[in-house]
C-alpha cells in the first residue's frame, strides 16, 4: 500500500520488525523510522551520520529536560 503524503505533511513513518522469543521469551525487535534529513548536514556519510545522531540526542535531552522540569 502506498499513501502519498497531502501538501505540507511531512512522512515520519516507522517499521517495527519483531523476531520470534528465543528460548527466554524475549522478542527482539528493531525500529526503522524514516525522516527526511536536514540539507545542512555534511557531505561525508560518515559525518552526516554523526551529525544527525548528535541533533537526535540534543533533541531526546531537551524533551527530558522539559518533561522533567514541568512534573
Amino acid at each position: 500500500m502506498t499513501i502519498e503524503c497531502p501538501e505540507g505533511w511531512q512522512d515520519k513513518s516507522m517499521l517495527v520488525l519483531l523476531a520470534d522469543p528465543g528460548t527466554l521469551g524475549i522478542a527482539p525487535s528493531f525500529v526503522v523510522t524514516h525522516e527526511i534529513t536536514p540539507s545542512d548536514l555534511p557531505a561525508d556519510r560518515t559525518k552526516r551520520l554523526e551529525a544527525f545522531a548528535d541533533r537526535q540526542a540534543e533533541q531526546m535531552r531537551d524533551t527530558l529536560r522539559s518533561r522533567f522540569n514541568d512534573a
